[in-house]
């Protein structure tokens, strides 16, 4: 039970993480992407943030 909780964590961590390192591709726009390709980075980076957050699990 302790390491299901311990591996709930750590994916949360992940998915906070990957969300907000695709906000910050949008924010930062290190490299030059059209408008369609922002939008998709910025809708999956919020999506991983939303399940991150998620305190159901």
């Amino acid at each position: 039970m302790d390491f299901k909780k311990d591996l709930t964590s750590f994916d949360r961590g992940i998915r906070i993480t990957m969300g907000l390192f695709l906000i910050g591709l949008v924010v930062l726009q290190p490299v030059a992407l059209n408008n369609t390709w922002l939008l998709v980075l910025a809708v999956m980076g919020l999506g991983m943030l939303a399940e991150g957050f998620n305190t159901r699990y």
